[in-house]
This record gives C-alpha cells, sequence and structure tokens, in this order.
C-alpha cells in the first residue's frame, strides 16, 4: 500500500478462502484515497468474485477480451471507490487454463493501459495451477496471503516452493489474514519463514502486516462493501490502511514542531536550562506518559481493537485521574466529583452506542482492550504529575 510498491503486484495465496480477494479489494480502495491511480484485475478466471465483493455487475469481463475481440478500455469498469476492475468470469470452463496465445494477448492489451494507471493489483487465484503460476510470474511483487492455520501455512509454503524452484522467485511479501493478535500472526510468519529458510535456499520473506479477525469484515462481505469503506474505524480496515506506523509520525510532527519552535524559545530555553538539567527526570518523565507511550499504547490497541472498545476506553482518563489523585494524594472523592463522574459515563456510553443498546451488548473483549487501557493510564499520570 505504500509508495514503496511496484507498479505491479500480486495478491495470491495456497489455499481458497483465506480472505485474498476482500484484502486485494481494500488494498485497491486505500491506494486510491492516495491518490494512485489503481486498476484491480481479478485474475480468478474461472471463479471471479471481485465484483461480487463490490456489488457491481460489469456487462463486460476477460472472457470477452478472449473470446469475443472486445478492447481492455472496453471491459474496464469504474467502481464507487475511486478505482477500477477489470473482472473476470465465473463459472466458465473455456477460463481455466489460458493458452499461450491468450497470455501474449492479455500482456499487449495491458500495454494499453500503460501511462495511464499507477497500480495494477493481481488478485490471483488460489492454489499453484498454471494461471495462478502465470500471474504471479507477470507481476513485479507478490504478496502471499495466509491464516492462522495449519493447512493455510502448509499451502502457502507449497506456492512459495513451486514458485521458487520452477522459476526463481526469491522474495515475498506476507501478511496475515484472520490473525487473532498481532503475536498469533507474527508466530505463523515465523513458521513460515523457518521453512523456507531451512529448505529454500535464497528465498526472502517480508513481513508486511496482519489484518485482525473483525466482524465488521463479514458485514462488508454481506452489504457488498469493502470493508474500509463499511467500517472505516474496524480493526482491520485501519490494519489495511497502516502503512507508516503512527510512533514514526509522531517522532517527526514533534521533530519539526521542535526545530520550527526552536528559534523562539532559545533565549528562554538557555535561561532555564539550570532549572532543567536540575529536573531532567521529571521532564523525561512527562514527555514519556503524556506523548510517547499514550500514542504508542493507543495505536497498538488499534490494531486489534474494535472501534466501540477503543471509544468507551479512552475517555475513562479523568475517572482514572480522580482514582489516582484518591490513591497518590489521598485527596477524596466528593459527592458531586463521583457524580459528576458518572454523568460523563453515562454520556460517554450514549454517544458511543448511539442509543442502540444491542450495540453494547454486542461488546466483547479484545486483547488491544488492554494497550488502550495503558494508554488512558498514561495520561491519567500525566495530568495527576503535571500540576
Amino acid at each position: 500500500m505504500s509508495d514503496t510498491f511496484p507498479l505491479v503486484f500480486s495478491v495470491t495465496s495456497g489455499k481458497g478462502g483465506v480472505g485474498k480477494t476482500n484484502l486485494s479489494v481494500n488494498l485497491a480502495l486505500e491506494l486510491a484515497k492516495k491518490g494512485k491511480r489503481v486498476v484491480l484485475v481479478d485474475a480468478d478466471l474461472g471463479l471471479a468474485n471481485v465484483d461480487v465483493l463490490l456489488g457491481l455487475t460489469p456487462p463486460r469481463n476477460l472472457f470477452h477480451l478472449f473470446h469475443e475481440g472486445a478492447g481492455i478500455k472496453d471491459i474496464l469498469f469504474p467502481t464507487p471507490y475511486n478505482f477500477s476492475i477489470l473482472p473476470a468470469s465465473s463459472g466458465m470452463s473455456e477460463m481455466l487454463t489460458l493458452s499461450t496465445g491468450q497470455k501474449l494477448e492479455l500482456l499487449e492489451a495491458m500495454d494499453d493501459l500503460e501511462g495511464s494507471i499507477d497500480c495494477l493489483i493481481v488478485d490471483t487465484g488460489a492454489g499453484i495451477n498454471k494461471n495462478v503460476l502465470y500471474f504471479n510470474l507477470a507481476a513485479q511483487q507478490r504478496l502471499v496471503v495466509l491464516t492462522p492455520e495449519p493447512t493455510s501455512l502448509t499451502d502457502a509454503y507449497a506456492l512459495i516452493k513451486v514458485l521458487k524452484m520452477a522459476h526463481g522467485v526469491e522474495h515475498f511479501k506476507i501478511c496475515v489474514n484472520m490473525a487473532k493478535d498481532a503475536a498469533t500472526a507474527k508466530e505463523m510468519f515465523k513458521r513460515l519463514y523457518q521453512a523456507c529458510d531451512h529448505f529454500l535456499d535464497g528465498v526472502s520473506l517480508d513481513f508486511l502486516g496482519f489484518v485482525p479477525r473483525d466482524p465488521g469484515v463479514r458485514a462488508s462481505v454481506v452489504q457488498q462493501k469493502p470493508f474500509c469503506a463499511f467500517a472505516p474505524d474496524s480493526a482491520a480496515a485501519r490494519a489495511v490502511a497502516d502503512m507508516i506506523p503512527p510512533w514514526q509520525c509522531n517522532f517527526w510532527r514533534w521533530a519539526i514542531a521542535f526545530v520550527v519552535c526552536l528559534p523562539f524559545a532559545w533565549r528562554n530555553l538557555r535561561q532555564d536550562f539550570p532549572l532543567l538539567r536540575r529536573h531532567w527526570r521529571y521532564v523525561t518523565l512527562m514527555s514519556l506518559l503524556g506523548v510517547s507511550l499514550m500514542n504508542t499504547f493507543f495505536y497498538k490497541a488499534g490494531q486489534t481493537t474494535p472501534s466501540l472498545n477503543m471509544a468507551l476506553i479512552a475517555p475513562t482518563a479523568p475517572v482514572i485521574i480522580l482514582l489516582l489523585s484518591r490513591i497518590i494524594y489521598g485527596e477524596p472523592i466528593s459527592p458531586r466529583r463521583l457524580g459528576g463522574m458518572c454523568v460523563v459515563m453515562a454520556g460517554i456510553v450514549v454517544l458511543v452506542s448511539r442509543g442502540d443498546w444491542q450495540r453494547l451488548a454486542s461488546l466483547s473483549f479484545a486483547g488491544g482492550d488492554l494497550w488502550a487501557l495503558g494508554g488512558a493510564l498514561s495520561f491519567g499520570l500525566y495530568s495527576l504529575f503535571i500540576r
């Protein structure tokens, strides 16, 4: 999804049912959001479903290119999400295996798009049949998608093995889809990496990231919309949109702010430097609690925690401040403060649930909730110690 992606990359898998096509659709959407001119090719020629996921009914598809003389621009179909698709057919036996002539015809047709697009995403079929291997070889980069299941891991390894042993392909990006959490995803990547390192000399795997299991994804499929559009605040959507880690963004944001403000604050800094040096431990602690730790914790939470959980946990900082004031400074919690705290929490619940109590009933604990609570605690400690 980042600017380092090549012009042409395939999204592929050894096993079906890993969410490869759904990921392809949402990658295309996120790239389009960044101003890229994107075309998504449905290269699962016999069982195409990109158009189904998007709720579209294109009048032509790649079958018409090969069998009815249609041009590539006649087939290209715009979506409401600022990218276009090259749809394929479903249930057409003639499309199961492309002939050499058809492969050349497709490559020549693609030349007509050169200069008018920035990114070409090729959503291949699953497995190691000739069509899958052809489209992976035609791509400049390959993104292999797997899930935290032994069969998915085995089939992903099989695909990589065939591409390496038979065709010399050595570089792959890896995405673990439908993972419980980051630890699960990294464990799956580690196992795949170890297998490739042990048996396939020269293969290089790059862990692109993971997409957590998210109920918003299933709901978006039912509605035939990309989950990055249907539920943009969901953990899955944030995972797909995550290109540059926010702590890097925060570092450069604060670094630039420091450079810009330094000329104006230099005189006072020089004057107060002995005081800052004397209290450097306190200053460092405040910067960690108020900026670094809080933002990092909330970022980590956002990878696996549904937005509803985040919206309920993040505003608990005032409550945490009251409790910490009692614990650390012994300040009494007056009935007025307690009443205000209850009113605040009730208001948060009503706003977040939008008055629909069934939304609250559907809440479930996620591992990222502890990270979100850590972020709220960090800000509470900062607010308490800064006074």
